[in-house]
């Protein structure tokens, strides 16, 4: 039984690794295409106000 126990544990902490690595790439993925979006909605969005959205990025028409 204890040979068990300890199989079903390594079993388990290379389950909990793998779903870390995976959950790390899944972050990363998902971090990469939010600043992506950021970036495109402040290219015709600017902070500064809608005047400079209308002289920048006045030929993009917002999505």
């Amino acid at each position: 039984m204890g040979d068990d126990s300890h199989l079903y544990r390594d079993a388990t902490e290379k389950v909990l690794i793998l779903r870390k690595i995976v959950q790390d790439k899944v972050y990363l993925y998902v971090f990469r295409y939010y600043i992506l979006y950021v970036k495109t909605v402040f290219q015709w969005r600017p902070i500064g106000g809608e005047k400079q959205a209308s002289i920048s990025g006045g030929s993009q028409s917002p999505i």
